[in-house]
């Protein structure tokens, strides 16, 4: 009987225990969303994505290493400091995972990619407007893959909520 009660004891303790570490154990992109090495690739060799480059080049380049973009959002000029009150692109950002499927401390991968349009510049909400809703990553993908790349990061990010 004391061994019984002995063996369910480490049990009831050690399970929970192994648990914690066994997601370690989990393939990085499979906790991150994309590739690692793929990532540091990008970042190592970032002037080939920024030199002369467009957005298509870098999603392409993503397309190819299976790094599904999962997100998408805009950084944009406040529409107040406009004569016109338009407010501008100013970058893109692309996430390796949906918001809603991160939960409390799961981190995932932001791409930020900065847009150089030297003058020719894009109004934000009419380009956010304008994209399909039912396809909407592909659609924006498609909208946004001829504008020029001036510069791109990556962060490690983690749900704050």
């Amino acid at each position: 009987m004391k061994k019984t009660i002995s063996l369910l004891l480490f049990v009831a303790i050690f399970m929970p225990f192994s648990m914690c570490f066994s997601q370690s154990r989990m393939p990085i992109e499979d906790r991150l969303g994309w590739n690692p090495e793929v990532v540091k690739w990008i970042e190592d060799h970032k002037t080939v994505f920024t030199d002369s480059s467009v957005v298509a080049d870098i999603y392409s380049y993503m397309l190819s290493h299976q790094m599904e973009i999962h997100h998408v959002a805009i950084y944009n000029t406040p529409s107040w400091v406009d004569s016109n009150k338009k407010s501008y692109l100013r970058s893109i950002i692309l996430y390796s995972k949906k918001p809603q499927m991160c939960k409390k401390g799961e981190l995932f991968y932001r791409l930020e990619i900065d847009l150089d349009f030297d003058g020719d510049e894009v109004d934000a909400l009419e380009l956010w407007d304008s994209v399909d809703k039912t396809e909407f990553i592909d659609d924006f993908m498609d909208k946004v893959s001829g504008y020029p790349v001036k510069d791109l990061r990556f962060e490690i990010r983690t749900q704050k909520h």
